[in-house]
């Protein structure tokens, strides 16, 4: 059985690095579409590996993660991810609506975008409901622990 090669041979000699349009071709012919982007906000670099993960091989989105949002605005002026999951920042005792208003920056530069880029929260606080959420200008909502199926049918809703 012959080896099916990873990268399409377009000429180029076996040793050469892979590069962004070439990538893009590749998975663009394999998934039927160009591949998307995700921007993980996530201060635990564990739980941002484990959906940058999922996203990868259930999904197809290559994802980038950053510990805190102050760092997006700058990666926002090179860069524009096709979605964004965010998490809530901790706080003590039960989480309110203003809460998740320390979050609302990042919602005005997602939807200042020429293209709007939608933002899920992904949250360990129960109390958070999707209306809460939706209400703040959250595409979706996440509870952790999450199911990966759960992970992948939101991403898949928001996205299409």
């Amino acid at each position: 059985m012959a080896a099916v090669p990873l990268l399409p041979s377009d000429g180029l000699a076996s040793t050469s690095a892979p590069n962004a349009e070439r990538l893009g071709r590749w998975y663009g012919e394999r998934l039927g579409r160009a591949r998307h982007w995700a921007l993980i906000l996530e201060p635990h670099r564990k739980i941002a590996e484990l959906i940058g993960y999922l996203l990868d091989f259930e999904l197809g989105i290559q994802a980038i993660s950053v510990p805190r949002p102050r760092l997006i605005p700058q990666l926002f002026r090179r860069w524009t991810p096709d979605l964004v999951l965010a998490e809530v920042p901790y706080v003590n005792g039960a989480p309110s609506l203003s809460d998740l208003e320390s979050l609302r920056p990042l919602l005005e530069l997602a939807n200042a975008q020429p293209t709007p880029i939608p933002v899920i929260l992904c949250t360990n606080y129960m109390e958070i409901t999707p209306a809460m959420a939706r209400n703040v200008g959250f595409a979706g909502i996440i509870h952790k622990p999450f199911m990966p199926s759960t992970l992948v049918a939101t991403v898949r809703g928001v996205l299409e």
